[in-house]
């Protein structure tokens, strides 16, 4: 995991518990550990419904514990999703496919049909320029993560 660009700290939302177990799972093996206090124990992480909260200054991974502070993170749209996560917290290390993956879901949010994105992006200026951003971006060059590189096709759709 080296991305001159990362965060200190994301907010990961899983979608159900086995995505949750493996990204605790992942995080794990890269180093990090569950905040241990009163309340907080990595199987209070695995059993939380709250995002899960990954430190990479201190690594260090804990849940929001309130409602209220899970709804400020979303409305701010500070959450995440686990794939995000995975090919932010990869950086140089993410694979093409996985990072083009994370910019299609992206773009889809844009309301395009799954038929008008994948025509989009298999003309070949549009690969090159997730072909070049995804090159940037393993090199740690800012604004070329997944969803700024979806905003960006999205202002080339015609």
């Amino acid at each position: 995991m080296n991305n001159s660009n990362m965060d200190t700290r994301y907010i990961v939302r899983t979608n159900n518990r086995r995505s949750r177990e493996a990204l605790i799972r992942f995080i794990e093996d890269e180093g990090y550990k569950s905040n241990e206090d009163d309340i907080t124990n990595r199987q209070y992480v695995l059993d939380s419904i709250f995002p899960i909260v990954v430190d990479t200054e201190s690594s260090v991974y804990d849940v929001l514990h309130t409602t209220t502070s899970a709804s400020a993170a979303v409305s701010s749209h500070a959450v995440i999703n686990e794939d995000e996560f995975y090919v932010l917290i990869k950086g140089s290390c993410a694979a093409f496919d996985e990072y083009l993956a994370v910019v299609k879901r992206f773009f889809l949010e844009y309301d395009y049909t799954i038929d008008e994105t994948e025509e989009f992006f298999n003309r070949p200026e549009i690969h090159n320029v997730l072909r070049s951003n995804y090159e940037e971006f393993i090199r740690g060059i800012a604004g070329c993560e997944p969803r700024a590189t979806a905003s960006c096709l999205d202002l080339m759709y015609d």
